[in-house]
């Protein structure tokens, strides 16, 4: 065996032993820094709105089903919405790395469709009353741009409130009002 083959061996090792350490180091420093979920006051704001829902309009029609839970150890607010008359739509709610804002990706049936799916961010929140989320969606060459409003109205029952902006916020037409009652157990 040469010389320069042994050098090359011992780099070898040298750079595979190196490459071991970082990983157990990042992975124990890593490990050692990751908050519960469970805990957190940003994932937590949307408490109140955790159960099972029918949903109806302001006249006491009912309009659809919905299903809020907390997913995946606490780190996802998952929803799941049956129309009454067809149409479904899922969202994921999780708390920003960069904004430490919680956020929500909406998706429906008609994802491709105007506002078939949607990404929000809250920027307003009463803690355990009320929680504000506004989001933008491409149309007819500019934006909506699109408010959801979720209110505690008592421990079984919550009132939804969409509305959308085409001229920046400016002014605002009513999309949808649901009250959410909860399902009886």
């Amino acid at each position: 065996m040469t010389v320069s083959r042994s050098i090359s061996k011992i780099a070898m090792l040298v750079v595979c032993l190196g490459c071991f350490l970082t990983l157990q180091l990042t992975t124990t420093v890593i490990a050692q820094d990751i908050p519960v979920c469970k805990e957190d006051e940003v994932l937590a704001q949307l408490d109140f709105w955790i159960g099972d829902w029918i949903v109806y309009d302001a006249e006491d029609n009912q309009v659809g089903t919905n299903t809020i839970a907390r997913i995946m150890n606490s780190c996802v607010i998952q929803e799941i919405w049956q129309g009454s008359e067809g149409g479904l739509g899922m969202s994921i709610f999780y708390k920003s790395p960069i904004s430490g804002k919680l956020k929500q990706l909406w998706v429906t049936d008609v994802a491709l469709g105007v506002g078939g799916t949607k990404e929000k961010e809250s920027y307003f929140v009463e803690v355990g009353e009320q929680i504000v989320f506004r989001g933008r969606y491409p149309y007819q060459g500019g934006q909506i741009i699109d408010r959801t409003t979720l209110t505690r109205e008592s421990e079984n029952q919550v009132r939804q409130f969409m509305e959308i902006s085409t001229d920046s916020g400016v002014s605002w037409q009513p999309l949808f009002l649901g009250i959410y009652k909860r399902k009886e157990i």
